[in-house]
């Protein structure tokens, strides 16, 4: 009786020592294909978004959205999407989720500076449009304490700091951007910009 016990814990024992790897290694695998599927949508949104196709870039990443509906990187891809389509309340949207889900995320924090920043320019009403260019530069600086090294974030700043008409801040910011980046095109722009300034 004992020796069929011990058999028994024996190969279970190397039952569980055998199908833990693949078990581990399964869900990796999974994750991987995530992963990988994940990037290339980025990719695709990307594409659509140069060629002006913001329609069917939110679709996809609504799609995608379905499946996953709390993936930061999609959430804020497609709230860029709305920024550049002007669709400045679903782009809020967007970034408030990403930001409900990830509250101290550097990334989800530009995008929501970014849409504040879209608002300031895109308004009319000057009490908002102060009110959404304070919002934006909180955000911005809440960000960059996160990720200082985002040249993207240092690049938002200069010209949230540009619109405040704060010279020293905006040249000090794109400065850090161009360091960062040194070849980006619209960083560049943007520094043109801030060197004009008075």
């Amino acid at each position: 009786m004992k020796k069929n016990l011990l058999w028994e814990i024996l190969i279970t024992v190397v039952i569980l020592i055998v199908s833990v790897p693949i078990l581990i290694l399964a869900e990796t695998n999974k994750e991987s294909k995530e992963s990988v599927v994940q990037e290339l949508l980025i990719q695709r949104i990307a594409e659509y978004c140069q060629k002006g196709d913001f329609d069917t870039a939110i679709k996809e990443a609504n799609t995608y959205l379905e499946a996953n509906p709390n993936n930061l990187e999609i959430l804020m891809r497609l709230a860029e999407c709305y920024i550049s389509k002007l669709d400045l309340t679903l782009a809020e949207g967007t970034a408030k989720k990403a930001l409900g889900l990830y509250p101290d995320n550097a990334s989800a924090l530009r995008t929501m500076a970014l849409v504040h920043k879209r608002q300031f320019e895109a308004g009319k009403d000057d009490e908002l449009k102060r009110k959404s260019l304070n919002l934006a530069q909180d955000e911005i600086e809440k960000s960059l304490r996160g990720d200082p090294n985002d040249s993207w974030a240092q690049a938002a700043a200069a010209q949230i700091y540009f619109y405040q008409s704060n010279k020293p801040k905006a040249l000090k910011a794109i400065e850090a951007a161009l360091k960062l980046d040194p070849q980006n095109d619209y960083i560049k722009g943007i520094n043109k910009q801030i060197q004009s300034m008075p």
